[in-house]
């Protein structure tokens, strides 16, 4: 039986580069890579369908080594209900990275229908505000168009009426004189006319 936990904090820490980049195993495949550079990677080695993979769990010390057994033992779990867990993990990666973007999308939507809404309603103050300034105007112009079409109706009334008086005054006068024509033709003289007529 393979031992596990092998590492500890201090050895962790006191890690130091080498030329070449080596690992330090804890145990069931989990290691600490060290680069010559100096900085250290927790990895997983383990098989899947017969192919060797590597699993990378995180950069050390963020990642501590408490935590980087916590992470191999969920990785070890899903292995072993048959589902590679680096395939696992990309899928979800996807998944999270498809609902961000159905997020974005659906928060850029809602920000469009909200700008489209606001204008919406600007257009319709600006509208209504166009629309009773125009009615205004009209009302007043319809008032001084009725008013000056009043005036010319009284007026052509005025003259109408005065030119109807005076057609029924001359017609008046006239026929007043051929009826007094002809009384004087009959032999009728003025004096009976205007006693009997009282003009």
């Amino acid at each position: 039986m393979k031992a596990t936990n092998r590492l500890s904090d201090l050895i962790c820490q006191r890690a130091s580069p080498r030329l070449k980049l080596y690992r330090l195993t804890d145990g069931h495949g989990l290691c600490l890579l060290i680069t010559p550079r100096g900085s250290k990677h927790w990895q997983w080695r383990y098989r899947f369908e017969e192919k060797e993979k590597l699993m990378a769990l995180g950069k050390y010390p963020n990642i501590s080594l408490m935590e980087a057994r916590v992470l191999h033992a969920k990785a070890r779990t899903l292995l072993a209900t048959g589902v590679d867990p680096i395939a696992k993990r990309k899928s979800e990666k996807l998944r999270k990275r498809a609902e961000f973007r159905e997020e974005k999308k659906i928060s850029i939507l809602a920000a469009a229908m909200l700008a489209q809404e606001k204008l919406a309603s600007q257009l319709l103050n600006s509208s209504s505000r166009a629309y009773e300034k125009l009615m205004n105007e009209l009302l007043v112009t319809s008032s001084r168009n009725f008013e000056n079409m009043a005036h010319k109706i009284l007026a052509e009334s005025n003259l109408a009426f005065k030119n109807l008086t005076h057609n029924l005054s001359v017609l008046n006068r006239a026929a007043f004189e051929k009826q007094i024509q002809e009384l004087l033709a009959l032999g009728i003289d003025l004096k009976t006319i205007r006693k009997e007529t009282g003009k």
